[in-house]
This record gives C-alpha cells, structure tokens and sequence, in this order.
C-alpha cells in the first residue's frame, strides 16, 4: 500500500495506523488489514505467492536481495516466520525525490493495464525496481513492525517511529492528533521505556539527522536547517552548537578532515 495523497488509516487487527503521502506498507500474508481513505489516493499492489516466488528465488543468494524488505518477502515465501505477525511501514527521507518512485509506480500500471507480449517479463523488473528504491535509505526509512506487542511497547514503538519519520520535527500536539492519546501519558511511555522525554528523543532525532547531512550531502547549512524545520539558518546554528559544540561547518569540516 502506497499513499499518493491524503491520508489513509489502515486497521491492522485491532489498531489503527495512519499514514500521509508518500508513506506506505508492506504486508506478509498472516497480516488482517482494512483501510479507509480520507481525501485522497491510495495504490495497492498486490503479489501472488507464484509472482514473487518466480521473482526472487532465482537471487536470493545475490548481494541485491539481503536488505530488509527482501529479507522479509523470502522468509515470507520460506515459511521461516510463520509464527510472525509482522509488516513493514516506509516514509521517505528529507532527500527523497518521489518522482522516480512516482513514475515506477505509473509504469508497472501502464504495463498492468495494457498486457502486451513480453509484459510479464517488464513487470517483474519494475517491481524489482520498486522494492529496491523502498530499501534505498537516500529515500525511504523503512521499518519492521511486530503487532504482537503489549499496548504500551505498540504506544512507544509507534510514537518513536513517528518522531523518526519526522526526523525529530514534530509538536506534542501533532502527535496527540495522529496516535490519540494524551500527550502527557505518551511522554511517560517514553520516559519509562528508553529513559528520555519526547522533547529529548526529538532533539537526538534531530542532530543525528543534521550530522548525516552535513556528512553525506552537498546541501548548505541553511538548505539543512530549512529541510528539518528550523525558522532560520542562525537558530539551527546555535540549536546544532549547543549539542555538538561545534558549529555546523565546523562538524562538516572536522568529519572530511577525519575521512
């Protein structure tokens, strides 16, 4: 499931998940799912045991097929977590350009919907090419979820993806709208299983994800402060430095320096 715009709420077993565009999932077989569609487009593909199995046996011994999502679909197939009630949810990165992954999805419909001589062969390569942008971290977080949990390791599980997702930029308040539960409680959740407060968690989020851009990107400091929500260029320089005591060119430097 792929969420091109709006909102969708998938109700997994007996919770619900919401998702925004861009974000999507990935089910095993054992997974009971409805969704509702609030004001917006949802894609559904949908793979056969036969599909996937032609698909992905002849590689499962190729270097291309050991990430998470690959993983997840031969164990599938395999029988080797039958026990598993489990999916994948994905969001995509600060650097995600969702036109290549916009105009895959458009190609395998165009090949769905107009079935020509060899169409088969096109369409396994195009979801080859899907699963392997989704295991692409320059553009999507992808992220196991196990729904056998007791409700408070689903609460803290969902609002630390959450807070990932948004890379730490992210009010209280909005979370209380997309978990529902009161704020105040879901800060004790968190506190109590990873000892750090959701301001805490956020800010971690935050830096860790501001170090990984001035490491591995060419975007200036103010295109890095604007992409993780700051108001201004100077607020994240103080916001990075009082972390880090360093400021932002400062950090880029001493890691080239390093490397």
């Amino acid at each position: 499931m792929y969420v091109l715009s709006g909102t969708a709420i998938n109700k997994i077993e007996d919770k619900e998940y919401y998702y925004q565009a861009g974000q999507g999932c990935l089910f095993n077989r054992r997974i009971a799912h409805s969704e509702i569609i609030e004001n917006g487009q949802v894609l559904f593909l949908n793979f056969s045991q036969k599909f996937l199995e032609d698909l992905l046996s002849p590689l499962k011994e190729s270097n291309a097929v050991q990430g998470q999502i690959f993983q997840f679909l031969l164990n599938d197939l395999e029988g080797k977590e039958d026990w598993k009630r489990s999916y994948i949810e994905f969001s995509p990165t600060t650097l995600s350009d969702d036109n290549i992954f916009h105009h895959l999805l458009d190609a395998i419909q165009l090949e769905l919907a107009t079935p020509k001589i060899g169409a088969e062969y096109f369409q396994k390569g195009l979801v080859l090419r899907i699963l392997t942008e989704l295991e692409n971290p320059n553009s999507f977080q992808a992220k196991p979820v196990n729904i056998d949990l007791s409700k408070e390791e689903y609460l803290v599980n969902r609002l630390i993806s959450l807070i990932k997702t948004q890379y730490g930029d992210i009010t209280r308040k909005k979370i209380e709208k997309l978990l529902h539960y009161n704020s105040e409680y879901l800060n004790r959740l968190l506190k109590k299983h990873s000892n750090m407060t959701i301001i805490n968690y956020a800010k971690a989020v935050r830096i860790k994800r501001a170090k990984q851009l001035l490491c591995k990107t060419d975007l200036t400091v103010a295109e890095i402060a604007d992409s993780l929500g700051f108001s201004s260029e100077n607020y994240f320089y103080h916001y990075f430095k009082n972390e880090t005591q360093l400021s932002p060119k400062q950090y880029r430097t001493k890691k080239v320096q390093e490397n």
